[in-house]
């Protein structure tokens, strides 16, 4: 067995960089976890008494003094590709947190620097990956349900997740061909998101995109209130709808995704005397892990966590198989020298789909895909880098001065979508 690879994360904040750090800690056969980069001292400080690893107050202090293999950049994502270059100019595979850029010419600036320095480059999507989803993608590939013809995709917040989701069932290879979109503002109650913006109206926006295939996927990033997060994919003979399978044309038989689970107590590395996160997955303690997910069919279609061992997939965080995941692909595509699972293109082909509804929306047209020229929604992002940090996108050192804001401000202030 190859020994563990030396890693460093840069970001020890709450909202993903603790949770990153404690998946790699339980990843330990697999990882070695060598430094922490982390511009705040006090969350150095709390990082390096809960996880008892060297910090270092910038990421390039860290990749000299620590020369990991891998980095993994859990930081807000308007600086992903300012990372991704400071870790090729060191000769370091990394990971970057989602979406992988706001414009296509941002996205190439990272998928360039990358290329040119030979380092393995990809962006931790986690949609496609969960639990939930791996079975969808075991179920369509079965065929059991026939061919994906038409897809309902309601996301309210970050459409690149949604689209990597249905992309993930329908199948990463088909192309998108066009899209169609429309946008508004309507009034609604008082609400503060998580961010703490106090609201009182919500953009709103539907698209419609053809991809290869014949498949039409109907999209809605509908006002804050009581529509949820939902999607739907319709087949020649039958459907996914939420988590249930149903099987037929005309009269359907029903499936409903079954969770098993195993009895296993499980704590967060560190958390006896060390510092606890306050972030949205809890405190990743549990008394169970997720062994599978199944439908009985007549040919029962299953999905097993294959992370089980390492007490990845309690109940309120099974978005850690996700990460637990990607990181060991990233690992394998280093070891092997292969292409990234689900790389950089891939990560594009999400975010195209947000940027292609929204400039449809303003030309009242058709846009054809995939993006091959700027289009208003990228420059007003561009744009944005300087009213919201300061300085261009492309001046990296400026960008690096700037404290950069959790959720992806740029695209919030031009695309109200986070």
């Amino acid at each position: 067995m190859d020994k563990p690879m030396k890693l460093g994360v840069i970001g020890a904040g709450g909202m993903r960089g603790l949770t990153w750090i404690s998946t790699v800690k339980k990843l330990s056969d697999q990882f070695e976890l060598v430094g922490i980069a982390e511009v705040s001292e006090q969350r150095r400080k709390d990082a390096a008494a809960r996880f008892q690893t060297p910090t270092f107050a910038t990421p390039e202090e860290m990749l000299q003094k620590t020369q990991p293999t891998m980095a993994l950049a859990a930081v807000p994502p308007d600086g992903n590709h300012a990372f991704v270059e400071i870790c090729a100019r060191h000769k370091v595979h990394v990971m970057t947190e989602i979406p992988i850029a706001p414009t296509r010419r941002i996205a190439e600036y990272a998928i360039h620097a990358a290329k040119a320095a030979g380092i393995k480059y990809d962006i931790t999507e986690n949609v496609h990956q969960w639990p939930n989803e791996r079975l969808k993608q075991k179920i369509v590939a079965s065929g059991v349900i026939g061919s994906p013809q038409i897809v309902h995709l309601t996301y309210t917040s970050g459409g690149y997740h949604g689209f990597n989701a249905i992309r993930g069932i329908i199948g990463l290879d088909k192309k998108a061909k066009r899209a169609l979109g429309a946008t508004g503002w309507v009034k609604i109650p008082f609400y503060e998101d998580y961010m703490q913006r106090q609201l009182t109206e919500q953009y709103w926006a539907r698209g419609v995109i053809e991809f290869e295939g014949g498949v039409t996927c109907f999209y809605y990033m509908p006002p804050l209130g009581h529509e949820s997060t939902h999607w739907e994919i319709e087949c020649s003979g039958g459907e996914i709808v939420g988590t249930q399978l149903r099987v037929g044309k005309n009269e359907k038989t029903a499936y409903d995704f079954k969770e098993e689970w195993t009895p296993m107590k499980v704590e967060t590395p560190g958390y006896h005397g060390g510092i606890l996160p306050n972030h949205k997955y809890g405190l990743q303690l549990g008394d169970k892990v997720l062994d599978a997910i199944r439908v009985e069919t007549p040919t029962p279609i299953i999905w097993k966590n294959p992370f089980q061992q390492y007490g990845i997939g309690i109940p309120n965080d099974l978005d850690e198989i996700a990460r637990a995941q990607m990181l060991l692909d990233h690992r394998a595509a280093i070891l092997e020298d292969t292409p990234a699972r689900y790389g950089p293109q891939n990560a594009w082909a999400d975010q195209e789909l947000v940027v292609a509804v929204h400039e449809s929306a303003r030309r009242g047209t058709w846009v054809d895909l995939p993006l091959t020229e700027d289009t208003s929604v990228e420059k007003d992002q561009h744009e944005a880098f300087k009213s919201v940090y300061g300085c261009a996108w492309d001046d990296i050192p400026g960008l690096m001065k700037a404290k950069l804001i959790s959720g992806g401000r740029v695209r919030w202030e031009v695309l109200r979508d986070l």
